[in-house]
């Protein structure tokens, strides 16, 4: 009877390190793009390379169609939007925001894409802005495919 309780906090004690090591390492194993544009004001390559290979290895638990269905939704937005409209983009991201955190509270596989979408939040503020997440996001969706997809997977 001891040894159980001894080999319980045991696995307790492993499961909280466990726990406090993977809280951790997500920031420093995927660290977030904190800017879309270089000092030109041009896009940064590694937003479309290295930043949406790292996005899209931190999706893994997200299937390819329900990440896409994230794209399709912002990219639909993005065909609606003018040049001008600085306003409607803090409200599109918001929404897609909200959307993200619903399919993340109902299933927490989902989770990731909610912090996604908190983070590009307060970064999206133009729409040059959102054209850049948008481009960011379309490589994150491609990279997500070429190492996660199921159909692919199998096939080998």
């Amino acid at each position: 009877m001891k040894t159980d309780k001894i080999y319980g906090n045991e696995i307790m004690q492993q499961q909280r390190k466990q726990s406090k090591k993977h809280s951790g390492s997500d920031q420093k194993s995927n660290p977030r793009p904190t800017s879309y544009t270089n000092p030109d004001n041009g896009l940064r390559v590694e937003l479309v390379d290295s930043e949406a290979r790292n996005e899209a290895q931190y999706l893994k638990g997200m299937s390819s169609t329900q990440l896409r269905r994230f794209f399709g939704a912002a990219k639909e937005k993005q065909a609606e939007m003018s040049d001008s409209d600085d306003n409607k983009v803090k409200v599109i991201m918001a929404i897609l925001n909200a959307k993200a955190h619903y399919t993340a509270r109902r299933d927490e596989k989902n989770e990731q894409i909610a912090k996604f979408f908190s983070h590009h939040l307060k970064l999206v503020s133009t729409t040059d802005d959102f054209n850049h997440f948008m481009q960011h996001f379309e490589a994150v969706v491609a990279f997500h495919y070429y190492y996660f997809n199921r159909k692919l997977i199998k096939g080998k």
